[in-house]
């Protein structure tokens, strides 16, 4: 999902991240490193990488409409279900899932 955001060169993560969320979200997409002068290698805990990426969509939705299309949702992991849930519950006008 982050990778098809960045790929649409509207944007940069770091333009809404600070360097904590860009690092977290670097761990499930390596190329956003590429944004950051330094990227170290760690493990970075699944509530970190869920509230950049959380950060980084509400960020992205107060400038832009954002359509998500979820494939497969059954087989979602716990992670990525409770960022899904939290979005739905948050409302956001300019948010929609398909």
């Amino acid at each position: 999902m982050v990778s098809k955001l960045s790929i649409c060169n509207l944007f940069t993560c770091s333009s809404y991240l600070d360097e904590n969320q860009l690092q977290a979200l670097a761990y499930i997409e390596p190329e956003i490193a590429g944004e950051m002068e330094a990227y170290p290698v760690c493990l970075i805990p699944d509530v970190r990488v869920a509230r950049a990426f959380i950060r980084l969509i509400i960020a992205v939705c107060q400038e832009w409409k954002l359509f998500i299309e979820i494939h497969d949702k059954e087989n979602m992991d716990d992670v990525s279900r409770l960022a899904f849930e939290y979005l739905l519950n948050e409302k956001i006008d300019t948010l929609h899932f398909l």
